[in-house]
Order: C-alpha cells, then sequence, then structure tokens
C-alpha cells in the first residue's frame, strides 16, 4: 500500500467512494487521482494536526490601562449568613438601632446644637480707664458685648434703664486722679464698680490688667470662704460679702482658703490694698441698683397760726 503522505510531507486526500474518471488518460483512476488500488487509506482514518494559530501581539500599556478601567470591580464573595439572621451589614442594623446613625424613624427628636440657640440680649457694665483729669475710672454701659480696652466687665439679663445707656454714650465716672503715685484710689475705684456689679443679675469677669497697677482681686463670701478671681474667668458675685483689691503679686491670701471677715480686711490693709464690704444679696434675683435721687429743696414751713391776745381794759376815769 503507498504511503499516505507526500513528499512534502502533507498527507494525501483520496475520496470516500471510488468513481471512475471517463476523461482521465490512464484506465481506472478515480475522480480524485489515485487508482482504485490506492483508495485503502480513507479520510477519516488519517489524523491531521492543523497548524497551530500565530500568537497575538501583546496590547499596549495605555490600551491595557483602559480596558482594567472598563471593567467592572469584583464584587465581594458572599459570606453565608445563619438562618434566622439578616444579611444586611452592621450599618443598617445599627442605623435601625440608632437613629442618629442614619434611617430610624422620623419621630425621634434630633440634638440641637448649642451654636443655633439664639443669645438673649444682654446688657455690659465695663470698667475702662481714662486719662482725663488725671486719671479717671468709668462705667460704660453697651449691648450685649463690653467695650474693648475694658479691665473688666459684668453682663446681666436684666432690664436696665435706657438713660444709662443713652446719657453721655453709656459712661459715667466712678473716681477720678487715680494715675498718681499712689494706688489707693485706683484700688478704690475697682472695689466701686465690684460693688456696683454685684448689684446687677449676672456675672462678673476680670479681663485685663493696667500695665502700672497690676491688681489681684480676692472675695470672700458667708461661708468665710475666700476665693481669687482669675483673669477671663466668670464668676458669680450673688453670695459675695467683701472684696479685696490688692496688688497683683501680694502674698497676703496665699494659700488660704478660709478667712474671718475681720482678718480678712486686715490683709488687704497690710497688703496696702483696699477692702469694701458689698453685701450679699437675701434671695438670687436681685433688684437693679437704685438710681440716684436728685436734690429736692425742701419746701418753706408754714408759719404759725397768730394768737389772738386780749385788750388790755382801760382804767377806769379818775
Amino acid at each position: 500500500m503507498p504511503d499516505p503522505l507526500n513528499a512534502c510531507g502533507d498527507p494525501e486526500i483520496y475520496c470516500d467512494t471510488f468513481r471512475i474518471d471517463l476523461t482521465s488518460e490512464s484506465f481506472g483512476q478515480c475522480k480524485c487521482g489515485f487508482k482504485n488500488a490506492d483508495h485503502p487509506v480513507k479520510m477519516k482514518d488519517v489524523e491531521v494536526e492543523a497548524p497551530a494559530p500565530a500568537p497575538a501581539p501583546a496590547p499596549a500599556a495605555d490600551q491595557m490601562d483602559s480596558a482594567a478601567a472598563a471593567q467592572p470591580p469584583a464584587a465581594p464573595p458572599a459570606v453565608a449568613t445563619p438562618a434566622g439572621t439578616s444579611s444586611q451589614p452592621n450599618g443598617s442594623f445599627l442605623s435601625k438601632c440608632c437613629p442618629c446613625l442614619g434611617g430610624g424613624s422620623s419621630s425621634v427628636p434630633k440634638r440641637v446644637s448649642r451654636l443655633s440657640v439664639p443669645k438673649k440680649p444682654t446688657i455690659c457694665g465695663s470698667l475702662v480707664y481714662d486719662d482725663s483729669a488725671q486719671g479717671t475710672l468709668q462705667l460704660h454701659y453697651t449691648r450685649d458685648a463690653p467695650v474693648e480696652g475694658a479691665l473688666a466687665f459684668f453682663e446681666t439679663e436684666d432690664a436696665v434703664p435706657e438713660f444709662k445707656l443713652n446719657s453721655n454714650c453709656g459712661r459715667s465716672d466712678i473716681i477720678k486722679g487715680v494715675g498718681g503715685p499712689n494706688p489707693r484710689k485706683y484700688y478704690e475705684g475697682w472695689s466701686q464698680f465690684v460693688k456696683l456689679a454685684q448689684g446687677w443679675t449676672g456675672d462678673f469677669t476680670h479681663l485685663a490688667n493696667k500695665d502700672a497697677k497690676p491688681v489681684a482681686l480676692y472675695i470672700t463670701d458667708e461661708n468665710i470662704k475666700v476665693t481669687r478671681v482669675k483673669l477671663d474667668e466668670p464668676i458669680d458675685l450673688s453670695e459675695v460679702v467683701c472684696v479685696a483689691i490688692v496688688p497683683k503679686d501680694c502674698l497676703a491670701y496665699s494659700g488660704v482658703t478660709k478667712l474671718e471677715l475681720g482678718m480678712f480686711k486686715v490683709n488687704a490693709k497690710n497688703a496696702n490694698g483696699v477692702s469694701l464690704d458689698i453685701g450679699a444679696a437675701s434671695s438670687p434675683t436681685r433688684s437693679a441698683p437704685p438710681s440716684p435721687i436728685k436734690d429736692v429743696k425742701p419746701s418753706p414751713s408754714p408759719a404759725p397760726a397768730a394768737t389772738e391776745v386780749p385788750e388790755e381794759e382801760s382804767a377806769p376815769a379818775a
């Protein structure tokens, strides 16, 4: 039997059924070009190996990036959940339990920020130093905020008479002549301002000191508790009975937490300071200090009524 492979190594292709070719010059030749004796090997018995496809060219780097961006992200693997439990994530569960984390019932009231609550209108009384009249300590009334450069101020929601805000633009003198070398008058002006502040419902704040005469404020209450008024810390004066104004670096009250009222005043005097009784209010709500009473001239008293004197009887004629 002839070799089914031709000279090139390719398998010879035969037809399945021999069909004589009448036009062929060779007798007994099939239309496929082979003789009948050459047909023992059929096509289905010959395994023809297909040529391997040529490798595709590698894509460029920019094409790989665009293809990766176009592909959707891979879904996370599914996690089996026990029977009877919810497949929702923890966030959804917490949102049902706590509406503040999202979702939940809308009937739960939301927390309101303190910044959204409008502040009530207030009146501020500021202690201000002025260079006029050899140094003057003034009281300056303003609305909602203290005066810039104030040494101290009090803030109240009480109704303040309009004339205190309008007269002389809210300014009034507390004491004059405090700019001299002797600081006593300056300390007295401070103590008077603290007493004015104690007459209003609200807080008192020591803001700053005058460089030439820095002061320290100490207060005591009915329980003889001694407290230093710290800078920029509001304090309630409603229970204060006495205030001491001393030099800033004074050690007269260092480490003192309680002291009898008499010794409290003595310590202020020994430190070249001043003390002033301001008195505590009997009730939490204090009334505003009374306005100064105008001088009233006394009305002349009525003249006493004249009494009738009986006329003397004339002597009888001789």
